[in-house]
This record gives C-alpha cells, sequence and structure tokens, in this order.
C-alpha cells in the first residue's frame, strides 16, 4: 500500500525516488479505449477553442481602447487650436444685434477723417450691409401672384357642373385631396361654411359627405354636416344623415341637431319608419323622436291607431318623445288591452336595440 509518509519521505534512500516514480505511474494508469480517447480529445479542442476566443476579445478590446484614445487626442487638439482663432464675423454680426458689441466688432469712427459716418455721407460697408439686412424685418411667406386661394376655389366650384371639378383643380393647382383638406379648414369659419360645403358637394357628392364628417376632427363641422344633411331636400342626403344616427360614434351629435333644422322632413321620416333595412327604421324613429313636439307626437299617434300591429318603429319614437301629450298616450295605451301588448313589445326592443 502507498502511502502519504512513503510518497514525501526523503531520507537519502536511493530507492525513495523510485517509489515515487512507481505511484505516479500508477496513479496515471488508466483504460485507453477509443471512446475516452475521443471524449478527452474533444474536452482539449474545445478547451483550446475557448482560450483562443478569449485572447481575441482581449485583443479587439486593447484596439477599441486605442482608436477611442486616438480619438480623444485628436479632438482635444483641435479644440485648442480653434481657441487661437480668431472670432468669427457671424459671431461679431450676433453680438451687435443683441445689443452688446464688442470692443472688436465695431470699428472706431472718426467723424472729421476720411472714414466718415454714414451721417456725413460715407457709403455703408459690406459688413454694415449685412448688419442692416438682418434687421430688417423678412417676411416669410409671400403669396405667389397667380395663386388660387381656397375661397376663390369654393366659389369657382360652386359654379361649375359636377363633372368639370378636374379641369378647375388643375387650373387652381389643387389636387382633390388637398382642396377637400383646405374646404374643411374653411368650413370651420360659418361665414364660409355654406360656399364650402356647396364646394365640397361637388368633389364628393353627397354621398361622401357623410363620410367627410366621420373623418373630420373638429366637431363643429361633423355637426354642421350632419345638419345640412337632415336639412336639405333629398332622399340620398337624409339617409346619409341616418347613416350617422345608426352610427353608435356620431349618434348623439347627429341627433342633438335635429331641432335646428329649418324645415325638418318629418313627412319622408314618417314614410322611412316602413323602410326595408332595420337600421334605417330605427335611425327614423330616433330622429322623430328626438324632434318631439306635438305636431309629430300627435302623427305618430294617428300612426300607431290606425294600425298597431305595423307600427313598432312608430311606437319606438313615441317611447323616444318627452312632451307631455306622448307621457299621456303611452299611459293611456297602458291600460288600454288592444294597445298593451304592442307597447310592451315596443318597451322591449327599445331596451334590445337602442342602448
Amino acid at each position: 500500500m502507498w502511502s502519504e509518509n512513503n510518497l514525501f519521505r526523503n531520507d537519502g534512500d536511493p530507492g525513495s525516488n523510485q517509489q515515487t516514480d512507481e505511484f505516479i505511474r500508477h496513479s496515471l494508469r488508466v483504460d485507453a479505449d477509443d471512446r475516452r480517447v475521443e471524449r478527452l480529445r474533444q474536452y482539449w479542442r474545445r478547451l483550446s477553442h475557448q482560450q483562443a476566443w478569449r485572447r481575441r476579445k482581449l485583443l479587439s478590446a486593447s484596439l477599441v481602447a486605442a482608436s477611442l484614445a486616438a480619438c480623444a487626442l485628436f479632438f482635444v487638439g483641435r479644440e485648442t487650436r480653434d481657441d487661437s482663432l480668431p472670432e468669427p464675423v457671424s459671431d461679431k454680426i450676433a453680438s451687435v444685434v443683441d445689443g452688446a458689441p464688442s470692443a472688436n466688432s465695431v470699428p472706431s469712427v472718426d467723424v472729421q477723417g476720411e472714414h466718415a459716418s454714414l451721417t456725413y455721407g460715407r457709403p455703408p460697408t459690406e459688413y454694415e450691409r449685412i448688419l442692416f439686412a438682418a434687421r430688417q424685418p423678412r417676411q416669410l411667406s409671400a403669396k405667389r401672384p397667380n395663386e388660387t386661394t381656397i375661397e376663390d376655389l369654393a366659389s369657382r366650384l360652386t359654379n361649375i357642373p359636377r363633372g368639370n371639378t378636374d379641369k378647375v383643380l388643375a387650373s387652381a393647382g389643387y389636387s382633390q385631396s388637398s382642396a377637400i383638406d383646405g374646404l374643411l379648414e374653411a368650413s370651420r369659419e360659418s361665414a364660409q361654411r355654406d360656399n364650402a360645403f356647396d364646394a365640397l358637394e361637388k368633389l364628393v357628392d353627397v354621398e361622401g359627405l357623410a363620410e367627410l364628417a366621420r373623418a373630420s376632427r373638429y366637431p363643429e363641422v361633423r355637426a354642421a354636416l350632419a345638419l345640412r344633411l337632415l336639412a336639405t331636400n333629398s332622399d340620398a342626403s337624409l339617409l346619409e344623415y341616418l347613416s350617422m344616427v345608426d352610427d353608435m360614434a356620431f349618434r348623439e351629435q347627429a341627433l342633438g341637431v335635429a331641432k335646428q333644422a329649418a324645415k325638418p322632413p318629418i313627412g319622408q321620416l314618417l314614410v322611412l319608419l316602413d323602410d326595408q333595412e332595420k337600421s334605417v327604421r330605427l335611425a327614423a324613429a330616433m330622429t322623430l323622436g328626438r324632434l318631439n313636439g306635438p305636431d309629430v307626437t300627435r302623427l305618430l299617434i294617428d300612426r300607431v291607431t290606425d294600425q298597431p300591429s305595423n307600427s313598432t318603429e312608430a311606437w319606438l319614437a313615441l317611447l323616444a318623445c318627452r312632451g307631455e301629450l306622448a307621457d299621456e298616450f303611452l299611459a293611456y295605451a297602458g291600460r288600454r288591452p288592444q294597445l298593451l301588448g304592442y307597447y310592451n313589445n315596443a318597451r322591449v326592443l327599445w331596451a334590445q336595440s337602442i342602448p
């Protein structure tokens, strides 16, 4: 048995070194099959690759540090050289304009000598011309001689047939998108609104006005376009208005302008209560309910009493009315068996369809 005492004892016996060598040979004696040799070779290969990668990283970091140091020395030397340069003329002009001229920026004036001031008739120097030009007020945007304003464009569009808008836009230097943007911006002012809306209708037709209202970022423009669609004596424009009422995002704003119409199309709305499209019928009912008033309420009462089984939307319009006459009739309908069923059905549909 080998022991630590036998291994490290060296008392001058020549055999002790032989024992140590024998111990080392015994410790290194392993089974050298192909599998273990291959694993050992792969281990040393990975270890050598890792060491080579570390050496490359250290070399790259050293090169980057040397480059940064060289750049820093270059810019420091450049700033040092720039400090010795004379003050630029632009800095002198800025100091004079700011009201704090330096002693070197303005030359001394000898009134009696040959360098007389401008008061005595001396022509201005180049430096003074630059200074005077800098102090002159500048006009940032000048109108081109033949430029067509958006107001002029609106007037020209309203006075031409609908098919000739492309020629007018081309002659005025506008594209259709830029003209629409300019007209919508001009319609924010009430004095120019009608003229701008007339021009927009020539460009996009009635069907496009509702889309422009939805796309506009100005609430006053959206409300004005909705009122125009409602007040225009046209079935197409009324349907476009009702499409805004049907849209939850614009319903309140569209209904909010209903009572502002000088002559609301009550008769057309009553007819649309029987439209094939459910969304049109519901939007017409909500509009009639918002218009309210004794005349509208009487017309709706006549409709539900004459045709109680085929007047669901008329019942909805009565539910939307807030007048005293509507409340009295609904209370009466709640006590009449021949009307109570239709009234209750309308209340259920109101809760389901009109949040």
